[in-house]
């Protein structure tokens, strides 16, 4: 059986997954109320490749 992974998005209205390393890079780089959650860096990386999480903080229009 495969991982899985729950969070409680305290401070987000909205939970984004990417598939995609570039586009997650660029559309948290051009929304600063987005912020990079796993993927990000070796800090935030995850154990799946492939997978990124960004997160729209609370008060986000």
């Amino acid at each position: 059986m495969g991982k899985s992974y729950g969070f409680r998005p305290d401070g987000y209205n909205q939970i984004i997954v990417f598939d995609c390393e570039d586009d997650f890079k660029k559309i948290v780089a051009a929304n600063p109320s987005m912020t990079a959650i796993m993927g990000a860096d070796d800090y935030t990386k995850s154990e799946y490749p492939g997978l990124f999480i960004a997160g729209v903080k609370v008060g986000a229009n």
